[in-house]
């Protein structure tokens, strides 16, 4: 009996590690929230003195699901779109102040000159100042976009797109990715945050339709 209830007890832990183990399937909705979910460690931020810098990594099918817009998702629309958008590697990237009392656009400014000249670099110039390593590899940043808040959120916030390693796929990352910013606004330098390979390897799997009523 003891033999039955040891055998039973090794069986079941280790069909409990073994799905553990596997990236599980969400909805879209569930799988947006669990991405932004801040414990899923797909978001990581610093702070150096009154400002925070933070990144947010944003998987292929989380992009998906933002062209989309749709609840559901159906194979024909997510191939579609994944072949439109797969060839880089997605980023949010932010700039708050510590109080999030104001946005970072009027830090330390002395003049409505540099207020504009700041205006100016994040939407045309900042894509020069970040690069992403990987393997010992810089990538550059092909594509951003500055979201104007005009002061509805007291923070910066960039869209990235950065050229995507070779051979690159999620579940099987080696190495973390660096993301680096070299600062000329703010007088803090050189800024590196990181998001681990283990929390990109946890990505779940995205649930798709086969028909576009299935729920």
């Amino acid at each position: 009996m003891m033999l039955q209830i040891r055998n039973f007890i090794i069986v079941t832990s280790f069909i409990i590690a073994f799905f553990s183990c596997s990236n599980h399937e969400l909805k879209p909705a569930n799988y947006v929230q669990w991405v932004e979910d801040p414990k899923n460690g797909l978001n990581t931020e610093k702070k150096i003195g009154d400002l925070v810098f933070s990144i947010q990594y944003k998987p292929t099918d989380y992009i998906v699901l933002q062209q989309s817009q749709k609840p559901i998702i159906d194979s024909s629309d997510y191939y579609r779109i994944k072949h439109d958008i797969e060839g880089l590697l997605y980023f949010n990237f932010s700039i708050s102040n510590t109080d999030n009392s104001k946005s970072p656009l009027y830090y330390k400014i002395n003049s409505a000159e540099e207020f504009q000249y700041r205006i100016s670099y994040f939407s045309f110039e900042i894509s020069n100042d970040i690069h992403l390593v990987y393997n010992n590899d810089t990538f550059p940043c092909l594509l951003h976009h500055f979201e104007r808040t005009y002061d509805l959120m007291p923070k910066v916030n960039i869209v990235l797109g950065f050229e995507k390693p070779e051979n690159f796929i999620e579940n099987e990352i080696e190495q973390d990715l660096q993301f680096v910013y070299s600062d000329k606004i703010f007088g803090v330098g050189r800024t590196q945050l990181i998001i681990d390979k283990k929390h990109i390897k946890e990505i779940p799997k995205l649930k798709i339709s086969t028909y576009a009523a299935e729920n």
